[in-house]
């Protein structure tokens, strides 16, 4: 299947990819999947469903002969006892042809982005405290942990160095230099 537009065969399966994102444990989670005839003539389609447990494809008839035009849909489910990430397939045979669609399931999960690096610019060797700020950002649906960890010859003072940040929100993290000396100072933290 053509993963833009799903397009293959003479028919348009949509979506061309099945994906259940943030997948709790425990439920349920279901998706249509349609196949339409793009053809001038009727076409013979078979759907063979997941072969793992986590997925299952409901439908009316899992063999039926579709005229141009017209459409045949059904129901793909995913369920899961445990927080996972999981993927299978559906194959659809077109009169001849097998047609496969990805089937894949994300457990939920924190994604934790940083907004920039710290950069203090030129600066004066004056002795001043300096300070910039970042903020790490969770974009995930789970709660997630980091952790800095400046090693010991780091010239910043961080803080904090770890936390939790819940899903949606963000965490400043303030960085102070002391400019004592003149030089040159380009750092990596681990994060």
């Amino acid at each position: 299947v053509d993963r833009t537009d799903g397009v293959s065969a003479g028919v348009k399966i949509s979506p061309p990819i099945v994906e259940f994102f943030d997948a709790d444990a425990q439920i349920i989670h279901q998706m249509n999947i349609s196949v339409q005839n793009l053809s001038k003539n009727s076409k013979h389609i078979r759907f063979l469903p997941p072969s793992t447990e986590h997925f299952r494809l409901q439908c009316k008839e899992v063999e039926k002969t579709i005229a141009p035009g017209l459409e045949v849909s059904a129901l793909v489910e995913y369920y899961n006892e445990k927080d996972e990430d999981c993927k299978d397939r559906i194959i659809f045979m077109i009169d001849e042809d097998f047609v496969e669609v990805p089937v894949l399931a994300y457990a939920p999960k924190s994604t934790l982005t940083i907004s920039g690096p710290v950069n203090f610019g030129t600066i004066v060797a004056d002795g001043k405290v300096l300070t910039r700020e970042i903020a790490i950002l969770n974009h995930g649906s789970k709660e997630g942990q980091f952790t800095i960890v400046p090693n010991e010859d780091c010239v910043f003072q961080v803080m904090p160095t770890e936390g939790l940040i819940r899903p949606g929100y963000s965490q400043p993290v303030r960085f102070e230099f002391i400019s004592k000396q003149v030089g040159v100072v380009n750092q990596t933290i681990p994060a």
